[in-house]
């Protein structure tokens, strides 16, 4: 999904030396997990604890590794991948382009143009691909 820039000010492309930190979120072993906790409807007393894929955490760290990235860490039972490296390798890795943006308010994120690109060898194992962007999501 493309993020949605309205509203903000577009200052230029990311600095391509910034580190980024990003969460690759996995599917669970169990298909029905994925369907249930986007619909909002997941229920974990109905399902025993259940993890990524057997290969899911391996070929997300190859992608990661090949495109440059470090592996900071990577947990099968919690289904994620954290990786981190520069906007220029993020960009290469996700394809998409990273821009330097402020809001209305006068506060400056990092966000991308453009949907997510993932490689069919991992596309089957990602849930969601986490902190990319730096926009605010919530405010009290």
């Amino acid at each position: 999904m493309a993020l949605d820039h309205a509203g903000y000010r577009r200052e230029g492309a990311a600095d391509p030396d910034t580190p980024v930190r990003a969460t690759i979120v996995l599917r669970p072993r169990d298909s029905t997990i994925g369907a249930e906790l986007l619909s909002g409807k997941y229920d974990p007393s109905m399902h025993a604890a259940v993890g990524a894929h057997d290969d899911a955490v391996a070929t997300v760290e190859q992608f990661a590794r090949a495109h440059g990235l470090t592996v900071e860490e990577s947990d099968a039972p919690a289904r994620r991948v954290v990786v981190s490296g520069p906007v220029s390798r993020m960009s290469a890795a996700f394809g998409v382009a990273f821009s330097s943006f402020v809001s209305p308010d006068g506060a400056h994120y990092r966000g991308y143009d453009g949907e997510l690109r993932l490689p069919p060898e991992i596309a089957p194992y990602v849930m969601a691909v986490l902190g990319l962007d730096t926009r605010p999501v919530a405010h009290r």
